[in-house]
């Protein structure tokens, strides 16, 4: 008896441990996302325009640096998607939405993606609820990497004039220099 338990038990933790993948996707483009071990992540990105196809060669999916405060030094954690357990999934062909939870930083996120049907861009939107109190210093809503990312942009054309060399997220499309020649917008 207690060898079939055993072998239930583990029966169970490879189903739940299996990938599942959800999509939103239209004419233009499709997002393949996958729950793994618990952890959201993008699979890979398809340009229905230029016609291909380009896999991360990391993924985030977010970043957020929450602290106690800003005025106390060290602080402050940097958090990923690795960091959330998703907890539940809902959505459409042209919507699906990700509820993640980090019980050791007492964090929900809610990761919504939308893609509307006569865009060639998606939309993407982080809703985070927080137990306590906590300062969110920082929010990288899209933390992707892809081998022929190519930044057109410089982070001296984007600079403030506030002390200390700060400057801004750039929040500008990334594009890929041979995945979608000119056309690929992430």
């Amino acid at each position: 008896m207690k060898y079939l338990y055993l072998t239930t038990v583990t029966l169970a933790f490879c189903l739940s441990a299996a990938a599942e993948d959800y999509a939103i996707e239209n004419a233009s483009l499709r997002r393949t996302l996958s729950i793994e071990h618990g952890c959201l992540a993008t699979k890979e990105i398809e340009n229905k325009l230029a016609a291909t196809t380009t896999k991360p060669t990391a993924c985030d999916e977010f970043r957020l640096r929450i602290s106690r405060g800003t005025h106390l030094e060290g602080t402050d954690v940097w958090l990923t998607a690795t960091d959330f357990k998703a907890t539940h999934v809902s959505g459409t062909r042209t919507e699906q939405v990700f509820s993640l939870e980090s019980r050791k930083h007492g964090l929900m996120i809610e990761v919504r993606y939308e893609l509307k049907p006569q865009d060639f861009y998606a939309r993407k939107q982080l809703e985070v609820t927080a137990e306590k109190p906590v300062t969110l210093e920082r929010i990288d809503v899209e933390a992707i990497s892809f081998a022929d990312a190519n930044q057109p942009y410089t982070i001296k054309a984007t600079t403030s004039r506030a002390g200390k060399r700060w400057s801004p997220g750039l929040g500008q499309p990334l594009y890929t220099t041979k995945s979608a020649p000119r056309s690929w917008i992430i």
